[in-house]
């Protein structure tokens, strides 16, 4: 006989005296273990325990609990809650995505409901209540506003209001060149050579720079510099910095990095990363690492490679996927 073929006969009816051994541990409800040299699984219907190479999953309450290791990338998953570690990035995700923690190499992103802060290279953006309340720093430039209590400020420029935004107005220039002014009864409006500078007793803020260029109004908060672009308004965020590129509404949160794609919602989560792509929602678990293919639902686990494996934890199927031996103790 080829040595190949008998090689692989062999490590089949390995496989399948496995296999028959366990299955009386299966009559007596205690699932199925099936044990070769590349892999161990156990499967109960319910939960599942996995290693394969370098892969270990494990699933508990029909999915609602996840545990994924592969190489550099870690999964976690309970309830509505995700955690996905990969290279680089580390993302926390809370209540289908509601409140989130986000760090990509030089990029962090939080946010809870509403509250947001976002910390790249030259940026710091903080805002409370969508915009009520902002304080930013931007390379050479501060900005705060608190509903119609506003300053500016950077290199050659100071501009504070009180109250209404319009009641109250402190400038001080520094080197700035010609000013332009503007004051009226429920507006204010300030221009340099370089700068431009707006408010109105609707708390309305708009202020353009060489460094930045920043508005902040009823409809929410637009803000893009060299090192960001940032739209944050109720219900949304939309951030895109060197490192990161996160788009979050009500009804999901998706997070791009170099190292990871990731999309979170109430109905599930999403996630590819070097190592593996993975996806599990109320259907189905998916996991592939392009070694092997896991496949797990609210009855069947299904395992794909070599060797086919197919197990509701009771019975098993066995197929060798190079057109080989098939192995059924369904009825054993």
């Amino acid at each position: 006989m080829n040595r190949t073929i008998q090689t692989a006969v062999v490590a089949f009816l390995a496989l399948v005296v496995a296999v028959g051994m366990t299955m009386p541990a299966a009559a007596q409800d205690d699932g199925v273990d099936i044990e070769n040299d590349d892999f161990d699984i156990e499967f109960d219907g319910d939960t599942a325990d996995i290693e394969y190479d370098d892969l270990e999953l494990e699933t508990e309450d029909d999915r609602d609990v996840v545990d994924l290791e592969v190489e550099d990338t870690e999964i976690e998953q309970d309830g509505s809650n995700s955690a996905v570690e990969a290279g680089d990035t580390d993302f926390e995700g809370e209540e289908g995505g509601d409140v989130v923690d986000l760090e990509a190499a030089d990029s962090e992103i939080e946010r809870d409901g509403d509250d947001a802060e976002i910390e790249s290279d030259e940026i710091d953006y903080e805002s409370e209540s969508a915009g009520e309340v902002v304080d930013l720093e931007a390379a050479d430039s501060e900005i705060e506003q608190d509903s119609g209590d506003i300053e500016v400020e950077d290199d050659v420029l100071d501009v504070e209001a009180d109250g209404t935004g319009t009641d109250d107005v402190d400038i001080e220039t520094d080197g700035a060149g010609g000013v332009d002014l503007d004051l009226a009864d429920d507006e204010t409006e300030l221009e340099t050579d370089d700068r431009e500078l707006e408010f109105d007793d609707e708390n309305n803020l708009e202020v353009q720079s060489e460094d930045v260029d920043f508005e902040n109004d009823e409809f929410g908060t637009e803000l893009v510099t060299s090192d960001a672009e940032i739209e944050h308004a109720e219900g949304e965020l939309e951030a895109l910095t060197n490192d990161v590129e996160f788009d979050q509404d009500e009804l999901e949160t998706e997070a791009l990095t170099t190292d990871a794609d990731i999309e979170q919602s109430e109905d599930g989560l999403e996630a590819l990363t070097n190592a593996v792509d993975f996806e599990n929602d109320d259907s189905e678990l998916e996991v592939d690492d392009s070694n092997v293919v896991i496949e797990l639902d609210d009855e069947t686990l299904e395992i794909e490679n070599d060797l086919d494996i197919e197990t509701d934890g009771e019975d098993v199927e066995v197929e060798d996927s190079n057109g080989g031996n098939d192995g059924d103790d369904g009825d054993d």
